[in-house]
């Protein structure tokens, strides 16, 4: 995919934006209007709050009295699936002088896809940006990453057990044998 089909998926995709996003009369540092807490809570969201939703689906199998009778399923989905898929790249890194993945997916949504908008937000930090073949380049690296991580289907969370949570497990194991 090119950078504008990448750059028209995403903005298809985007997770839904809440209605207020600065407050009137209150600046942050840069002198610009600071977001609302809902906005903030948006853009920082956890990436796999998930919400349940029942579904009707018909049976494909069985009689045709069985086939026209309808399921209740449900169903767990991302309330966020973009912001899951930008999580993701919160461990990725970054060519020197240039903004993480994650932080030009931050500002891509924080701008609803819009291009310019997030190369000005981030080259106050990073000067590097001012350049625009490089800002393009990133953004493109930055979408195919995202691009390849969405989903709307939750994935499973995997933890690691502790180095002390193993130690016990294999001390607990041990004295079973003994006993």
């Amino acid at each position: 995919m090119r950078l504008d089909s990448l750059l028209s998926w995403f903005r298809d995709h985007q997770d839904s934006l809440p209605i207020v996003i600065h407050r009137l009369n209150h600046m942050d540092d840069g002198g610009v209007p600071a977001w609302t807490g809902e906005f903030s809570t948006y853009l920082d969201h956890a990436a796999h709050a998930t919400f349940a939703e029942t579904e009707e689906r018909k049976v494909h199998d069985g009689t045709a009295a069985e086939q026209a009778t309808l399921l209740r399923v449900t169903i767990q989905r991302y309330k966020y699936p973009m912001h899951s898929a930008l999580h993701t790249l919160k461990r990725c890194r970054a060519k020197q002088g240039e903004p993480k993945p994650h932080e030009i997916g931050v500002a891509l949504i924080a701008t609803r896809g819009d291009l310019t908008a997030s190369q000005e937000w981030l080259m106050r930090k990073y000067p590097l940006m001012l350049h625009r073949e490089i800002w393009l380049e990133a953004a493109e690296r930055t979408l195919r990453l995202l691009h390849e991580r969405y989903t709307e289907t939750p994935r499973a969370i995997v933890r690691g057990k502790s180095d002390s949570q193993l130690n016990a497990e294999v001390t607990d194991a041990q004295a079973s044998d003994q006993a």
